[in-house]
């Protein structure tokens, strides 16, 4: 496990709401300071995955990933691919503007 010294140096290096109960950031900013109020009093938010009314295209990002890694897309391509992969799944799901 890692000793409070050692995460707080991380929480301070990488902004964020921490998993750990003896660790707060030393300046939240922003959503993550409102988050941070949540969470300390009891509140918790649900992962995208189960927030969405969207399904997660999670197939063509891990293929969008591969293009990507594979050197068969840019960056630029692969932020399209991306895109166009939420884009379907949120046409899929027939939520407006989609």
């Amino acid at each position: 496990m890692i000793a409070q010294p050692q995460a707080q140096k991380f929480l301070d290096a990488n902004p964020g709401v921490p998993a750990f109960t003896d660790v707060k950031p030393t300046n939240p900013t922003g959503a993550t300071a409102d988050l941070q109020k949540l969470v300390d009093k009891g509140g918790s938010v649900l992962p995208l995955d189960d927030a969405s009314q969207i399904p997660q295209p999670q197939d063509d990002i891990i293929a969008a990933y591969q293009e990507l890694i594979g050197k068969r897309a840019d960056a630029a391509k692969f932020a399209g691919m991306v895109q166009s992969a939420w884009q379907s799944a949120g046409a899929k799901a027939g939520e407006p503007g989609f």
